[in-house]
């Protein structure tokens, strides 16, 4: 089921948006659906990541290299 979507967005990107649109002969709305979904996604990706780093330093913290020592502690905790 489809639900209609009201929103503002700079007028750069929505010339930028048809011009792919037309460009890729697809409609507007299923390249927007295509960036939110690569976005979600992405974002889920980013936490499985995050997970496996928090479970590797916790199950075995000294035998993790130390550009993995160093990759845990650069990850934005509150960028989620």
């Amino acid at each position: 089921m489809r639900i209609k979507v009201g929103t503002a967005l700079e007028e750069r990107l929505v010339s930028q948006l048809k011009h792919q649109a037309v460009h890729e002969h697809r409609p507007v709305n299923e390249l927007l659906e295509d960036a939110v979904a690569a976005y979600l996604h992405a974002g889920a990706r980013r936490r499985e990541l995050q997970r496996q780093a928090v479970t590797r330093l916790c199950s075995r913290p000294f035998r993790l290299a130390v550009a993995e020592v160093r990759e845990i502690l650069d990850e934005d905790y509150y960028e989620q």
